[in-house]
């Protein structure tokens, strides 16, 4: 065994600690100077803001990419923080060969804690509650997508690493364990208990190169449908695809 390899995980926990730290102080740095540019109102509901509420009020990439940052700020325009979640979560549902097809993006939550963390737990606290209804209705049914959850420390290359993050608060797996609780199964950890099965690597410090993932993107069955699981994965190859998503796509295979 190569005894450097601790210090060298340790010296990589603090890599991408201090990325995310920048990140964040970009993000802060950008919403200062579209507060100075633009009206404090919404530009969803229109609601107004004081220096009361600031708080509230926050920058929204209109090409929902958060390197564009053009000295103009014609790229950001400023939403309160319910709005602008409202960008950045979904919910679809459909019927589909007699498959209920739920796909979601749920909110990241982060900085936690603080208002977004706070709406990312209503939001799985109503998710839980579309997810009984569908539940009770005994069909066949699926519901996935990303959702912002690393539920247990066997399915992240290193729990140090985002210890911090939104992702990995124990409310936030609490309530996605309750999930779980009212009977759905988590396709991916039903087929790989062992854990380390990656369905995101970030675009930074070379996390795709070291295979430092962690799995958020979930496919959770009902019972009528997990009857009929056979077989389930993730398309790690996509990742390393050029110009490639942070995500590779996760899969399930059914039983007629």
């Amino acid at each position: 065994m190569n005894r450097s390899t601790p210090d060298k995980q340790e010296r990589l926990d603090r890599v991408v600690a201090e990325a995310r730290r920048n990140r964040e102080q970009r993000e802060a740095g950008y919403r200062e100077k579209a507060l100075k540019m633009y009206p404090w109102i919404c530009g969803r509901c229109t609601r107004e803001f004081t220096r009361a509420n600031l708080h509230e009020l926050t920058v929204h990439h209109r090409n929902h990419n958060h390197d564009d940052n053009p000295p103009d700020g014609s790229n950001w325009e400023l939403l309160c923080l319910y709005c602008h979640d409202n960008e950045h979560s979904r919910y679809l549902e459909a019927d589909v060969f007699g498959i209920r097809v739920a796909c979601i993006y749920l909110p990241n939550g982060n900085p936690q804690p603080g208002p977004k963390f706070d709406y990312k737990l209503r939001w799985m606290e109503r998710l839980r509650a579309r997810m009984a209804e569908i539940w009770a209705e005994e069909v066949p049914a699926i519901v996935t997508g990303d959702f912002n959850v690393i539920p247990e420390d066997k399915d992240v290359w290193s729990p140090p690493a985002m210890a911090d993050d939104a992702l990995m608060q124990p409310q936030s797996r609490d309530a996605y364990a309750r999930l779980l609780g009212d009977g759905w199964t988590d396709a991916i950890d039903l087929h790989n208990p062992r854990g380390g099965v990656w369905t995101y690597w970030d675009y930074q410090a070379g996390a795709w190169q070291r295979d430092h993932g962690f799995r958020i993107d979930h496919a959770l069955l009902s019972p009528e449908l997990g009857d009929r699981l056979a077989a389930c994965g993730v398309d790690k190859a996509h990742r390393g695809r050029e110009k490639a998503s942070d995500h590779a796509p996760i899969w399930v295979e059914l039983r007629d």
